[in-house]
């Protein structure tokens, strides 16, 4: 089986003007580095003062100690909830609306049942039109905040929310998939022209910090691995923004080919994707990957619209 490159660049994408909670510098190393750094983050806290991402109020934050982890496990190998990780960039009030995805839901595609009795099981709709993805979750229902949080951070250009919802996605990650047999994480492509238009694939920047002794999926084993350009979008798809079920299948059909596969054959493959909607984008990018001869394909996201 060939070796998979493991991608840890960074694009070469500018953070817009302005400061928006989540936009901290980088933690520093050494004593006086961090005296420098806390001197800074008092500044710029004193003249660009935080807002919440979502309503834009000003935003009390307290700070942490820059090298600790954002989440910690506790006893019961759980971790700490969206909540406390998006305390730093979104306000109270707003915070309120969060709405983690959890069980009772569907095994499919991952739809938390309206009733909160029961098990999970297999939603009327992938009974009747099974996925080529095995099983698709996510963090957190779409909510009005989770919209305000996907919309700044992917149409308007707030790339400094990439790390808090980066986290976000990497510790529902660990307790979906806590046998880690995941052997590849793919970014759902944007077509080449939108790429251009944006400037950045908001999937990749959720997880390009996956990676190294001091990520969020640090001690996972096998390591995480994240790979681009293997599987690329080749036909320039209208947004699915507003579009029906069938309106969406026929938009995406045949929009996706795989580059590399020598890459993904045999492979266990986690796509990671903003929203899941209809899972229509996902399902046709999983059905070209197994064409391809990959041997299982899973879905991981941000926001779950219901």
């Amino acid at each position: 089986m060939p070796q998979i490159p493991v991608t840890g660049s960074r694009p070469g994408v500018k953070p817009t003007p302005g400061r928006i909670a989540g936009g901290d510098l980088p933690p520093y190393g050494t004593p006086l580095q961090k005296v420098f750094l806390r001197i800074v983050r008092s500044l710029t806290d004193a003249f660009l003062p935080v807002r919440c991402a979502s309503c834009r109020s000003f935003l009390q934050t307290t700070r942490d100690d820059p090298d600790a982890l954002r989440f910690t496990e506790n006893d019961t190998g759980a971790f700490s909830g969206g909540e406390r990780i998006l305390s730093s960039v979104v306000c109270g009030q707003c915070l309120s609306d969060f709405e983690p995805v959890e069980s009772p839901l569907c095994t499919a595609c991952g739809i938390p049942f309206k009733s909160r009795e029961g098990d999970d099981h297999l939603c009327g709709e992938c009974s009747r039109r099974p996925r080529h993805f095995r099983r698709a979750r996510a963090a957190a229902v779409y909510t009005p905040v989770m919209m305000a949080l996907v919309r700044a951070f992917k149409y308007n250009g707030k790339i400094q929310l990439a790390q808090p919802l980066g986290l976000l996605l990497a510790s529902t990650y660990r307790r979906f998939w806590p046998e880690a047999d995941i052997d590849l994480v793919l970014p759902v492509p944007l077509h080449h022209r939108r790429f251009r238009h944006r400037g950045f694939n908001q999937a990749y920047l959720l997880v390009r910090d996956w990676t190294g002794p001091d990520s969020p999926l640090a001690g996972l084993s096998p390591a995480v691995v994240i790979a681009k350009e293997v599987i690329s979008r080749i036909r320039p798809t209208a947004s699915q923004t507003g579009l029906g079920r069938q309106d969406r299948l026929r938009n995406i059909k045949k929009a996706f080919r795989v580059d590399k596969k020598s890459l993904i054959e045999e492979r266990h493959i986690l796509l990671v994707d903003d929203v899941y909607t209809t899972g229509a984008t996902a399902d046709e990018c999983a059905k070209t990957l197994l064409k391809a001869g990959a041997a299982r394909v899973d879905l991981l996201t941000l926001a779950r619209a219901l």
